[in-house]
C-alpha cells in the first residue's frame, strides 16, 4: 500500500493516479505468472523426484519414517502457499488500482480515461478475486 502511495506521489500529471498502480500491477502480475507457470511446476517436479528417489532407496522403511514424509508434505504446501499468496497480492493490487482510478474519475478532468481504467481494473479484480 505504501508503494502505491509513493508511486502516485512520484509520478506527475497527466494520469498520476493510474501510472504507478498500473506499473506495480504489471510487475506483480508478471511475478505471479512467472512463479505459477515456471517456478512452481519445476519445484513440484523436483520434490516428487526427490520423494521417489527416497522411496526407491529406502523401500518399505519409508512408511515407518513419518518425519521424512512430513518434510516432503511441508515443502509441497509451502510451494502452493507461495503461489496462492502471489496470486492474492496481484488481486489486491487490482483492487487498489481500481480504487485509485475511481478516485481519478472525480478528481481529474480526463474522466473518460480514468473510467476506462477503472472498468478494466474492476474486471481484473473480479477475475483475480473470484
Amino acid at each position: 500500500m505504501l508503494l502505491n502511495v509513493a508511486l502516485v506521489l512520484i509520478f506527475k500529471n497527466p494520469l498520476r493516479l493510474i501510472k504507478g498502480p498500473f506499473i506495480l500491477f504489471g510487475v506483480l502480475s508478471v511475478l505471479c505468472l512467472t512463479y505459477r507457470f515456471v517456478i512452481y511446476p519445476a519445484t513440484k517436479s523436483q520434490i516428487q523426484k526427490e520423494k521417489a528417489a527416497v522411496i526407491n532407496k529406502r523401500g518399505w522403511e519409508y512408511i515407518n519414517d513419518p518425519e521424512l514424509d512430513t518434510a516432503f508434505i511441508n515443502r509441497e504446501q509451502d510451494n502452493k502457499l507461495i503461489s496462492g499468496a502471489l496470486f492474492r497480492i496481484a488481486g489486491f493490487q487490482t483492487v487498489v488500482a481500481f480504487v485509485l482510478a475511481a478516485v481519478g474519475i472525480f478528481t481529474s478532468g480526463d474522466k473518460k480515461v480514468y473510467s476506462l481504467y477503472a472498468l478494466g481494473f474492476l474486471v481484473l479484480a473480479f477475475l483475480f478475486l473470484t
